[in-house]
């Protein structure tokens, strides 16, 4: 009976294990999706984005979706923090 017990617990540290791991992948892959893009527009193409960059409200909303971006990291990084 304990052994069982035993065994039990290791497969839900396991399965806990890898679930965050496939979290914390996705949470990775989310975040670099963006900015990835971004780069690669602005390296590709430079001018796409040099008309528009110094006006503020494209600063301002960029502000804003790098604010969303890091408020998403810190919900995603509070979804797989599990413990037993």
């Amino acid at each position: 009976m304990l052994a069982t017990t035993v065994r039990e617990r290791l497969k839900m540290r396991l399965k806990i294990k890898a679930a965050s791991s496939e979290g914390r992948v996705s949470a990775y892959i989310l975040t670099a999706a963006p900015i990835v893009c971004f780069i690669f527009i602005n390296v590709s193409n430079h001018h796409y984005y040099a008309d528009v960059l110094h006006a503020r409200f494209i600063q301002i909303g960029l502000g804003i979706l790098g604010g969303l971006l890091l408020t998403g990291n810190l919900v995603m990084r509070k979804m797989i923090d599990m413990r037993i």
